[in-house]
């Protein structure tokens, strides 16, 4: 049974108290139980708070759009890492619900917005006008940095009322504890050399529709925090 489904069975469990109508007998039974699937699988009270969403990725975190996962994460109230598996590679989103859905909604909607936008940017005469494999690379990586700025604070004005520190903290703690080994990703120091480039892409990063949530209406991420 996979982790989100064991937390699914203990947190039932846990919701067959007498007020619910259960009898003391079958209330102490499901909690018996609730609290030996806990032991077993090593999951603490924080734990149980908890949801997890996850895309699979190109990026390996030395990505310039990989900037927006941490942004993304300080917006949902999540944490994010990075995860090498057997069928890819992930970036998964831990956090209270629905935040960790709401984020992985929003990076797939910022990289496949990333990856059409560059590939209008390489048909204008700035790009075509590059003559080396060298500078038409750096001429992309500054337009996806100009981009990713915006997008970045974007999304942190959108998201500004539900940001919450104390439940991002909580975030992170229970990362660390599903993943007591986890090291940090130690970004590439990029230097910005075509200004023009930055300057389209910062353009670009406003034509991304950053509204829609999750099941699709305009309000959804305003989910996020709310009963």
């Amino acid at each position: 049974m996979d982790k989100a489904k064991l937390r699914d069975r203990i947190r039932a469990l846990r919701e067959k108290t007498t007020s619910k109508g259960c009898t003391e007998a079958e209330a102490m039974a499901a909690a018996s139980k609730a609290a030996e699937l806990m032991r077993k699988a090593g999951l603490s009270e924080l734990d149980l708070e908890m949801s997890e969403s996850e895309s699979q990725t190109q990026k390996r975190g030395q990505s310039v759009e990989c900037h927006l996962w941490r942004v993304i994460s300080a917006c949902t109230n999540t944490s994010s890492i990075l995860l090498e598996k057997e069928d890819g590679t992930f970036v998964r989103f831990i956090g209270k619900e629905p935040g960790p859905e709401i984020a992985t909604y929003l990076w797939t909607v910022c990289d496949r917005a990333i990856r059409k936008e560059v590939q209008a940017f390489k048909v204008t005469s700035f790009y075509r006008r590059r003559r080396s494999i060298a500078t038409k690379r750096q001429a992309v990586s500054d337009f996806k940095m100009g981009m990713v700025a915006r997008l970045g604070n974007r999304l942190l004005e959108l998201f500004e009322d539900i940001r919450n520190e104390e439940e991002g903290a909580q975030a992170y703690q229970a990362l660390c504890e599903q993943f007591p080994n986890l090291v940090d990703v130690k970004r590439r120091n990029r230097k910005l050399r075509y200004g023009e480039a930055a300057s389209h892409g910062y353009a670009a990063g406003a034509n991304v529709n950053l509204s829609h949530g999750v099941d699709g209406q305009d309000n959804s991420p305003d989910l996020i925090g709310t009963s």
